[in-house]
């Protein structure tokens, strides 16, 4: 059973990192943060690169963005208006709608670059890694750990592996940070990768046996008991191969990660991790920063490659049918997307 107390805070480290290379700084006001955020976007030469592209699946378009803004609504007013004992717990859920927020937002993107919305985690993912893997300056969505290093690190970065995830953040340690929290995911994606591979191996060693013996049985020969097939060992070059196939792992790989931690491996960590009401506070404080701006940039180059006259509507059919709730994360971002 793994230290929950211990998992917290390094995930905390981990969260506050992304969120500080977000843009959320100490005493950064989040008016501030998205403003600054959007003159990034405006500068950044995929996006200036970018022209209205015609032909857009607008319905397909509007599914994939409800599910995003609707994942971020849920995760505001799950996290905002929990207090006491359900604070921690109803981090379990903010985890969960933290991805698929940004999940969605990754596949509106692809359906208006032209391409098919996938229902696949993986292929989704990708589509992440590659949509700003175009835009190297805009960390920490362009960031990614892939075998044997990093993609786009600030300009003469040097990774410090050393730095502990709960050390003080600055511009330096926090790279350094998401930079761990980028290699930890990859890592247990190579290593759960691997163990598929012995696996797959057993069964192919099983299999060839059991073509062996029936070639012998057609032949007249008396049959054998078929043995046991232990686990096997990979080779090195079944190793590296496994390793170079787990490509790239970026920030919606990470925020994966602590979806499946929510949900299936180790809620512990959420619900009997935090010391205080205050640690749960802050992590949820984060993730809602790192979903806010995720979601805005995806937006803005919506807006860009789609056209206003195509999302537009969008946003306001959703603003006029929420209308009512307390807290529309979306209405506070309208005056950026349509200036």
């Amino acid at each position: 059973m793994p230290d929950a107390s211990g998992s917290f805070k390094t995930h905390s480290g981990y969260i506050k990192a992304f969120s500080y290379l977000c843009g959320y700084r100490v005493l950064r006001r989040d008016p501030d943060v998205i403003n600054e955020l959007a003159v990034r976007i405006a500068a950044d030469p995929a996006y200036t690169a970018s022209s209205v592209r015609k032909g857009v699946d607008a319905d397909q378009l509007r599914r994939s963005l409800n599910a995003a803004w609707g994942s971020e609504l849920l995760l505001a007013l799950t996290g905002g208006y929990a207090d006491g004992e359900l604070r921690a717990l109803s981090n379990t859920w903010v985890a969960v709608q933290a991805y698929y927020a940004c999940y969605h937002a990754t596949q509106a993107l692809s359906i208006a670059r032209g391409h098919t919305r996938s229902s696949s985690h993986p292929r989704t993912q990708a589509a992440f890694v590659d949509a700003w893997s175009r835009s190297p300056l805009l960390i920490p969505w362009s960031l990614a750990a892939r075998s044997g290093g990093y993609d786009h690190l600030p300009t003469g970065h040097v990774v410090d592996d050393s730095v502990h995830a709960w050390s003080s953040l600055d511009r330096q340690s926090a790279v350094d940070i998401a930079c761990k929290a980028l290699r930890t995911t990859r890592d247990e994606a190579v290593e759960d990768a691997l163990r598929k591979a012995r696996v797959t191996k057993r069964s192919a060693r099983a299999k060839a046996w059991r073509e062996e013996e029936a070639q012998r049985l057609t032949a007249g020969r008396r049959p054998r008991k078929e043995p046991t097939f232990p686990v096997p060992r990979l080779t090195t070059a079944e190793r590296s191969a496994v390793e170079e196939n787990a490509g790239p792992r970026g920030l919606i790989h990470y925020l994966y990660r602590l979806r499946i931690k929510a949900q299936y491996e180790d809620a512990t960590m959420f619900t009997e991790g935090p010391e205080t009401e205050s640690d749960s506070l802050i992590l949820f404080q984060h993730l809602t920063k790192i979903v806010r701006t995720t979601l805005l940039l995806h937006e803005l180059f919506l807006v860009r490659i789609s056209g206003r006259a195509i999302i537009e509507p969008l946003v306001e059919d959703w603003l006029a049918r929420h209308v009512t709730v307390p807290v529309n994360p979306l209405l506070d971002r309208r005056a950026l997307l349509f200036p």
